[in-house]
């Protein structure tokens, strides 16, 4: 294997890295501003938007609960960073022997 051929690896945990960058400093300038724009994109229709008086999973589900499941994704994105660094040093350092 050349060493061209794991460059994806380092090259996907830097694209990682500058996301979870970039959705942290949102997080910490905005978390409603940015749980909103994530809704915008991601969803077509407004099912995502609940009335607290309709809608008691509002009450049940308030904004922490959302921040800590984000934050845990991130952290599970990070945990895929890593793996990748440490398999493209191992892979580069195999094939340095």
């Amino acid at each position: 294997m050349k060493q061209g051929k794991v460059v994806f690896l380092k090259t996907a945990s830097l694209i990682l890295l500058s996301f979870i960058i970039a959705v942290l400093a949102a997080f910490v300038v905005n978390f409603d501003a940015s749980f909103t724009v994530f809704h915008l994109l991601f969803f077509r229709n407004n099912d995502w938007l609940f009335d607290p008086v309709a809608d008691p999973v509002i009450n049940i589900l308030p904004e922490t609960f959302f921040l800590h499941a984000a934050l845990f994704i991130l952290a599970l994105i990070v945990l895929a960073i890593i793996i990748l660094s440490v398999c493209h040093k191992k892979l580069l350092r195999k094939m340095g022997k």
